[in-house]
């Protein structure tokens, strides 16, 4: 898909979180042809090599960087090991895009995977914001962007820890741009309703549950994984210098209200994706 959002950042370097796949892939593919350097952060080693790859062809011009970075954000030991990595370059924008989801109801939650939700959701975005944003205090310009869930503003059934987990971010994303905002850092964090990454796919296979979803939905779809990047992109722009604190749904109009039924029904799960004239 074509970019759409015409973004600048030749001379920034970017270091995004769970960028193997899914919307941090996506993130970083489109920081990429905005010009920055991009780091990318996953757990296995193939993975991160492969989007490495991936990325360099999303690249505005060939001398841009793309730097591979491989740690597991489920321990503080494997966070430390990544922000000692990443601490040998100085890093504009920070996407804390890297989550996890253990669904279960509070009866049904493992205190291991509470512990683990947590520990990737919120403690690594924290630790890594605590190392990274000192240099751009120093430089007076930075960007901290995170990715919430609508789930952190509403609670969502059966996600009690995802959803606790998500809360708590946007309260750290709010707490960092009233720290670091007199510094030149804006720290802003996005709430999308759901969308099809793999681990999207992985959890609404059901189609007639899926439709039900949309239903709630006042743009009768999920947004596509480019429209959030693009998000992504526009927070991390001097366009977005004075947006600051921001806790921003991206969701279709969701947490403004459910509208009245219209009878969604998908075929198969790309559907979801497309608007009701399309279908």
């Amino acid at each position: 898909m074509t970019q759409a959002l015409q973004v600048d950042l030749s001379g920034r370097r970017a270091f995004v979180t769970g960028s193997s796949r899914g919307l941090g892939l996506a993130s970083a593919r489109a920081l990429a042809r905005a010009g920055a350097d991009v780091g990318l952060l996953g757990r296995q080693p193939e993975s991160v090599a492969a989007a490495v790859t991936d990325v360099e062809q999303h690249r505005a011009t060939p001398g841009q960087r793309v730097m591979a970075f491989t740690g597991d954000l489920a321990t503080t030991e494997g966070v430390q090991g990544v922000i000692a990595d990443a601490t040998r370059s100085q890093w504009d924008i920070v996407v804390n895009c890297a989550g996890v989801a253990h669904p279960g109801a509070l009866a049904e939650i493992d205190p291991a995977d509470w512990s683990a939700t947590m520990a990737v959701n919120v403690t690594a975005p924290f630790l890594l914001s605590q190392a990274l944003s000192v240099p751009m205090m120093e430089r007076g310009w930075g960007r901290i962007i995170s990715v919430s869930s609508h789930s952190g503003l509403r609670p969502s059934r059966g996600s009690l820890a995802y959803s606790v987990s998500k809360a708590a971010l946007q309260m750290l994303s709010t707490c960092l741009a009233t720290e670091l905002g007199p510094h030149g850092v804006r720290s802003n964090v996005i709430c999308p309703t759901i969308f099809l990454s793999d681990m999207g796919r992985e959890f609404w296979s059901d189609l007639d549950v899926l439709s039900g979803k949309i239903e709630q939905i006042p743009a009768k779809r999920l947004a596509r994984v480019t429209e959030l990047a693009d998000v992504i992109l526009f927070l991390a722009s001097p366009a977005a210098d004075y947006i600051n604190g921001a806790v921003l749904p991206v969701d279709g109009g969701l947490f403004a209200g459910r509208p009245a039924a219209s009878g969604v029904t998908l075929a198969n799960l790309d559907e979801a994706e497309l608007s009701p004239n399309q279908r």
